[in-house]
């Protein structure tokens, strides 16, 4: 994975279940404004290959340490830079997950909230229609 240019950028991220058997409940990030819930994820330190990236996001944005079971998909998108006026077109790659340790209360100040959200729900609340079929995606997959 080549390190980010101006016009091309990556991000990975995790789709983490509480329980992977049963696909319950799912690990989501949010914002004090009502029905603003995301996936975690984050750009890429130094040379980091996507599956790095995606651990070291997740554990960041929401305190809990996975490990990562298989690759979901892929999502593509652009965006301008409200700065720069500069449009960007990004890739973010995402990994199932299952937690191993950690605890949400030492999330990062990213986000305002983290939280464990039944599946159900977070297809319905989740903000973006791409995260929605990445978890739809995860639910199909085999543990």
């Amino acid at each position: 994975m080549s390190i980010q240019n101006s016009d091309h950028v990556w991000s990975a991220g995790g789709l983490v279940f509480k329980e992977l058997a049963s696909q319950n409940d799912v690990l989501v990030c949010g914002f004090a404004e009502p029905n603003s819930w995301r996936l975690p994820k984050g750009r890429p330190n130094g040379n980091e290959s996507p599956r790095e990236t995606a651990l070291r996001e997740v554990n960041e944005e929401t305190g809990i340490f996975t490990e990562i079971v298989g690759f979901i998909d892929s999502i593509r998108y652009s965006y301008v830079d409200q700065f720069t006026e500069k449009r960007f077109y990004k890739t973010v790659y995402f990994y199932l997950m299952r937690p191993i340790g950690g605890d949400i209360a030492f999330h990062d100040d990213e986000f305002d909230i983290v939280k464990w959200m039944s599946s159900k729900h977070a297809l319905e609340f989740l903000k973006f229609e791409q995260e929605r079929g990445i978890l739809e995606k995860g639910l199909s997959m085999e543990s």
